[in-house]
């Protein structure tokens, strides 16, 4: 898997498209909100600021090193780095556009999948991979490089690392630098499965290798059994290094290690344990008794075990590309009001998408079902229906359907409502017929015929909409984020949950020392908000089968039938960053 150094990925995709940028202080930054309307500003298009800038998204491990953090800024991230080089995210539609990194990530991807049998997409830099079968057919010499290329993950150097805060690890610290791997044992000294994890580090160090040759991005990477792991592990070295996690490692690795560090237990769920349990490391937990575990329920328990022991296992996903687009923004300064005054940003929101499912549609036939207007008001709110574009359809057609879908939730609520989040996602894709692609489809659209910004369209009539049905609407407590207003909406739903609660976090402490009568309603919220992510979390990995299925090739493994359970399988964490 990737895990989510995001810091520097959106760095390193700035550096490709603009090389000057190498070995300087990078940071890269959100657009100024209050600039909307401005003209938009591409990808291409020179997006250095000398001053101004919204708050900071990424930073380089230069730029790190001279105190520049993510949240900040960008005018108090130049005072604190003068010699600070910031990158404005690009723009479209007066919201940011992300299409870049998303891309990038995609092409990591694709580089990845042809030394894996099995890939899982997680986020803009983040991929499961499964090396089973190609470490099985490595060599001696190549299990023996694997290894040497490798930190061990029972090393000095690496306990160390395992000791680290979750705070220091998620900011950055001095000791997230590139050193000599420890990994200089003899394979004959392994057991036969340490020995087939030490050849999945050699073909990790290939599929890192392959990634730097062909797209100009460094990796730091994790092996080790289990996709957890190898995530644990990856975070140990970085950038640009990788550690092998040998199941013997485990239970020292995991001893000191602090609870927040683990998978899952980063927000209000951790510290729940922390407080009910009085512990603070995985190993405390691991040394707990039966009778320690009054308020958890079984379910749990097993879980919280089997994380703080190392032991918990869910597999590699087949999934590769993205399996829903989204577009949303939020509004917590001034939230709409009315229909008229969402209608501008529906029509935005399908503009972007409808460029997504073109592109996507073109390389991958298929097409999206499902259509999604999301909405956080009160309560947050979702109304779903399906659709039907084949290889037709149009940007207009997803604007209708989300202004119906609105209209309809309006509806339901009656009048008085004021929306800080608004969003439109399509999903349930399918792939389309072979040899019904329309003649249209062979000719390329005119240079920046989608580029122009949507016309607003007229209002649509509430009477007008058909009854809400009963199984398409999704209501609950309010879930919008708690969003630093120099950060788009956007850009932050794309953030992985870790830096989603590193800025929360500052956005919160900001907040408490403006208002003092604040703390007890903020708590409250973002508990809520915390309490829903993990306990959707945990109901989901309650339902994952506990082995990794471990295959050589899609084709390959469809003509044997697929992999038998309880089979041994190698699962690798890479960190993508900047060149």
């Amino acid at each position: 898997a990737i895990p989510r150094w995001l810091a520097g990925f959106y760095v390193a995709v700035e550096r490709r498209l603009d090389p000057g940028l190498v070995g300087l202080p990078v940071a890269v930054c959100q657009y100024e909100t209050w600039r909307r309307g401005a003209p938009d500003v591409g990808a291409l298009s020179d997006r250095r600021t000398r001053s101004g800038g919204g708050g900071v998204i990424a930073v380089s491990y230069e730029a790190r090193g001279l105190g520049v953090k993510r949240g900040m800024l960008a005018e108090d991230a130049r005072r604190a780095c003068p010699e600070l080089v910031c990158v404005m995210v690009p723009t479209s539609g007066s919201k940011a556009d992300l299409e870049i990194y998303k891309r990038a990530g995609e092409e990591v991807v694709e580089v990845l999948s042809e030394f894996a049998s099995r890939v899982e997409k997680r986020s803009v830099d983040e991929v499961a991979i499964d090396v089973t079968e190609a470490a099985a057919d490595a060599s001696e010499e190549e299990t023996a490089a694997g290894l040497a290329a490798s930190h061990l993950a029972d090393s000095d150097d690496s306990l160390a690392m395992a000791r680290v805060s979750h705070e220091a690890s998620r900011r950055g610290h001095e000791g997230q630098r590139e050193h000599a791997a420890t990994g200089g044992a003899s394979p004959w000294s392994l057991s036969a499965s340490e020995r087939l994890l030490a050849a999945g580090a050699y073909v990790v160090a290939q599929a890192r290798a392959a990634v730097t040759a062909r797209l100009g991005f460094t990796c730091s990477g994790g092996v080790a059994p289990t996709k957890m792991m190898a995530k644990i592990g990856c975070g140990l070295h970085k950038p640009n290094q990788q550690t092998l996690v040998l199941p013997r490692a485990i239970p020292s690795l995991l001893r000191d290690m602090a609870l927040d560090r683990l998978p899952g237990l980063g927000g209000a769920l951790g510290r729940r344990v922390m407080t009910e349990l009085g512990v603070a490391t995985a190993g405390d937990v691991a040394a707990l008794g039966d009778d320690a575990w009054r308020g958890f329920d079984a379910a749990e328990r097993d879980w919280l075990v089997a994380v703080c022991a190392g032991t918990y296992a869910e597999p590699v996903k087949d999934r590769a590309i993205y399996q829903s687009f989204a577009s949303s923004k939020t509004f917590q300064r001034t939230p709409l009001d009315s229909l008229e005054a969402c209608a501008p940003w529906l029509s935005s929101f399908a503009a972007e998408l409808w460029k997504r499912v073109e592109d996507d549609r073109a390389r991958r036939a298929r097409a999206p079902t499902s259509l999604t207007v999301s909405i956080g008001a009160d309560r947050h709110a979702t109304r779903t229906e399906k659709i039907d574009l084949g290889w037709g359809g149009s940007a207009r057609a997803l604007e209708t359907a989300g202004a119906r879908l609105l209209a309809r939730w309006a509806r339901s609520v009656g009048s008085g409502w004021r929306i800080v989040v608004l969003g439109l996602a399509v999903s349930n894709f399918e792939d389309l017929p072979k040899g019904t692609r329309p003649i249209t489809g062979f000719f390329s659209t005119a240079p920046g015929a989608l580029d122009e910004p949507p016309a607003r369209p007229e209002p649509i009539p509430v009477d007008d909409r058909p009854e809400e049905g009963p199984d398409d609407a999704v209501e609950g407590p309010s879930t919008a984020p708690l969003v630093p207003p120099d950060v788009d909406d956007d850009v932050f739903a794309s953030l992985p949950p870790d830096i989603q609660a590193e800025l929360r976090d500052d956005r919160k402490r900001r907040l408490l020392l403006e208002h003092d009568t604040a703390p007890r309603q903020l708590h409250t919220r973002d508990k809520n908000i915390h309490d829903h992510a993990n306990n959707h979390r945990r109901n989901d990995q309650h339902h994952r089968p506990a082995t990794a299925a471990a295959k050589r090739s899609r084709t390959a493994s469809q003509k044997r039938g697929g992999s038998k359970p309880g089979d041994q399988s190698i699962s690798s964490f890479f960190a993508r960053r900047q060149n």
